[in-house]
Parts: structure tokens; C-alpha cells; sequence
């Protein structure tokens, strides 16, 4: 039986050769020719594209490019301060990827010649891929001068924690709307200390940006008012231009759940230097 089939095999290739020829197209011209595949097309719209990281800045730490465009800021809620929810329009800007580390913080310390934290000693709290706390809002902005950078925007912070478009319209969390203990360093986790900067990336934000939810609360650059977000402009506001209190976002390690949604907001004085406040950079777009 077998041997019947074989010659009808054989005079099947043969016609298939005959009929696409032996110079035919490959299946993927690319391949023979040099050309790159073309990119896969995202299946859902409203996902935002891979982000664009660069390293930059003195401390040459990874920036994610945050685009230009509207979101939504704030939340209707008990909570007057957070409210009322408002579309805010900002230009293109960079934010850092990850909390500014201890290890960085270090290259600093060294050049400039700057006091340690308040936290330095700390074991729980001094690896060199921790964040670093313990620094005031003023050693914070001098660290981002030297480098280059300045401290966000509260608008540039909640923006990049919450993402931006159909998402960011209900984004409670920097991962979704649903608490996950899991996605962050929080109170629930029961650690008590930070961890590394790049640990639980399950929960970054729709833009790729860590831990803007637990592990080191974090100073923006805005003075605080409890009603600014009634008189604040629609296009990149920057805060009252003065105040008593500095803005603190994110909340820390030791925070609630409740604390640690993409609206929270809450004041400090600028010489506050506690363990569970530390920072990120910002850099305008190009």
C-alpha cells in the first residue's frame, strides 16, 4: 500500500513545482531581503504604547517621556481636598522610572558634600536600591537641581501614577481600580521598612512607572491648598505660589490602602524629614 502512495506523492511535488515555480516568493520577504518585520498592532486601543524610557540626568537614572495631553485630576469624593475631579491639560515631560535610591542619593552626598538623611543609619532602610528617606522637601529639590532635574508638578505626579485618556477617567490605583496588596509596599504588607526600587512591577502604572502607590510617599514641588484644585488653571498648574505646606503624594510603607490612591494628598512642612517620605525627578519634555 505504501508503495502505491509514493508515486502520488512524487507526481504531487512535481505539480506543485511546476505551478509555483522554483523562483517563488518566500513566505516572509524580510527574511531574504533585509527589511524589518513589521511591528504587531496593539489589539485593545485604549492601551497605552510601551513607554519610552531614556537614562538621563546627572544621576543618569531611567526616565519614562510622559505625552503630552488631558487627563483627569482628582476625585469626587468625602475627602473636599481631592476634589473636584477636573480635566488638566500638560505639556510632554520625563518623570524618573523609580524613586530616587539610596545609592544615588549617596553620589550626591559625595559631590556636594550634603548632610546624610535622617534615615541614613537605618538597616531596614539604607540599602543602596532602597528609596531614600528622611529628607526634607528642600534637600529633595537640591538633589534634583544637581541633577539636572526638578521635582514634578502634583499634576505631573497624579498624571503619571494614574495614566492618561480612557484609563486615567477611573484609575483609583496606579494597576486599576481594585485594591492588590500585592502590587505594593503598603501597610497591609506588614514589611515595615521599603523595599528596592524596582521590586513589584505588577504594579506599575499604565505608563511603566514604579511604586507610586506604598514603599516611599514623595514630595512634589506645589505648595499646598487645600482648595486649589477649585481656582487651579486647566493647563499645567504648578500650586498656589506659596504656602506653609509642601505636597506629599503616593503614600508610604507604612499607609493604608486608602492613602494610597492615585488622588491622595496630603501636607508637610518642607523641613519634615521622616522614614517613609522620600522623591522622584522630573525633567521638561523635548
Amino acid at each position: 500500500m505504501v508503495r502505491r502512495i509514493e508515486p502520488i506523492l512524487s507526481l504531487l511535488i512535481i505539480l506543485g513545482i511546476a505551478l509555483c515555480g522554483w523562483n517563488a516568493e518566500p513566505l516572509h520577504p524580510a527574511a531574504n531581503s533585509g527589511l524589518a518585520f513589521a511591528e504587531p498592532q496593539r489589539m485593545n486601543p485604549f492601551e497605552p504604547p510601551p513607554p519610552k524610557v531614556r537614562n538621563m540626568g546627572k544621576d543618569q537614572s531611567e526616565m519614562v517621556l510622559i505625552p503630552a495631553g488631558e487627563f483627569l485630576m482628582g476625585m469626587d469624593r468625602s475627602d473636599p481636598a481631592e476634589g473636584p475631579a477636573h480635566k488638566v491639560y500638560l505639556d510632554t515631560y520625563w518623570i524618573d522610572r523609580y524613586e530616587v535610591t539610596n545609592g544615588q542619593y549617596m553620589k550626591f552626598m559625595e559631590e556636594t558634600r550634603h548632610a546624610p538623611p535622617a534615615c541614613w543609619g537605618s538597616p531596614k532602610l539604607n540599602e543602596p536600591d532602597q528609596p531614600v528617606v528622611g529628607v526634607s522637601w528642600e534637600e529633595a529639590a537640591s538633589y534634583a537641581r544637581w541633577a539636572g532635574k526638578r521635582l514634578p508638578t502634583e499634576a505631573e505626579w497624579e498624571k503619571a501614577a494614574r495614566g492618561g485618556g480612557r484609563r486615567g477617567e477611573t484609575q483609583v490605583y496606579p494597576w486599576g481600580n481594585r485594591w492588590d496588596e500585592k502590587k505594593a509596599n503598603t501597610g497591609e504588607a506588614v514589611l515595615g521598612r521599603t523595599t528596592g526600587v524596582r521590586a513589584l512591577p505588577e504594579g506599575a502604572s499604565p505608563f511603566g512607572v514604579l511604586n507610586m502607590a506604598g514603599n516611599a510617599a514623595e514630595w512634589v514641588a506645589d505648595w499646598y491648598a487645600p482648595d486649589y484644585y477649585t481656582r487651579s488653571p486647566k493647563e499645567n498648574p504648578k500650586g498656589p505660589e506659596q504656602g506653609t505646606w509642601k505636597v506629599v503624594r503616593g503614600g508610604g510603607w507604612w499607609c493604608k490602602s486608602e492613602h494610597c490612591q492615585v488622588t491622595d494628598r496630603r501636607k508637610e512642612l518642607p523641613t519634615t524629614r521622616t522614614s517613609s517620605i522620600g522623591f522622584r525627578c522630573a525633567m521638561d519634555g523635548n
